[in-house]
């Protein structure tokens, strides 16, 4: 397992990315906005705008705008690569919360799943396709 990368929510993405990019000066390498029945089975989001930003060569930070939490869940989390996400998934669902079962996403290059661990920190784990 490696560290995959560490995402935050942000109240505003504008006002964020002049901290993180003008001040900090991280660098854009990603923008989107996630809609529809993929982001909703993943987190119960309708709609999720997020950045993910360059630390350097081997680290990447995310931020996930969010006026609203659904479920009372933040999106702040660690991500981490890991080889085989079923086995994983089936060893642990009955004994830690799983938002859902794992599921490939939208550009067919990952499958992931969000937990939570026995504090409730949300936890990404995404394997390679």
């Amino acid at each position: 397992m490696e560290l995959r990368h560490i995402g935050i929510s942000v109240r505003n993405l504008k006002k964020a990315l002049t901290f993180y990019v003008d001040l900090l000066g991280l660098t854009i390498i990603e923008q989107e906005i996630l809609k529809g029945k993929y982001i909703n089975q993943l987190l119960g989001y309708n709609i999720l705008k997020y950045v993910k930003l360059m630390i350097d060569k081997k680290n990447i930070l995310e931020l996930y705008e969010e006026k609203r939490f659904p479920n009372g869940v933040r999106n702040n989390h660690i991500a981490f690569t890991v080889k085989d996400i079923e086995e994983i998934y089936n060893k642990l669902k009955d004994r830690i919360y799983f938002l859902s079962e794992p599921i490939i996403d939208k550009d067919r290059k990952h499958k992931l799943v969000f937990c939570q661990d026995f504090d409730d920190n949300l936890i990404e784990l995404v394997e390679n396709l």
